[in-house]
């Protein structure tokens, strides 16, 4: 026995709104909490030796971070292709 194979398109786009409601809540916070990171890292005349440490953290975090929202882009960008080629393939169908 087959099973057809589909996608749900409905289901799909969904998916992909909130795949977009979430990338631009965690770019939004992640630039906010940067910057605010980077003023105290370059605001402030530190006294202890915790400027290095606090700085290399800094920097690994938006390292991190910024991968974790390009993958998210990413994912976005797949998904929002493969909507299209359902989308195609089912216009031609009728």
């Amino acid at each position: 026995m087959s099973t057809p194979i589909h996608l749900d398109l409905e289901a799909a786009r969904a998916v992909l709104a909130n795949m977009n409601r979430v990338w631009e809540t965690m770019d939004g916070a992640l630039t906010a909490y940067l910057a605010a990171a980077d003023t105290l890292r370059d605001g402030v005349e530190w006294v202890s030796p915790s400027y290095s440490e606090y700085d290399y953290t800094v920097t690994e975090t938006r390292n991190f971070a910024k991968t974790q929202v390009n993958r998210l882009a990413e994912l976005k960008e797949l998904l929002a292709r493969e909507i299209a080629e359902w989308e195609k393939a089912g216009s031609k169908l009728g």
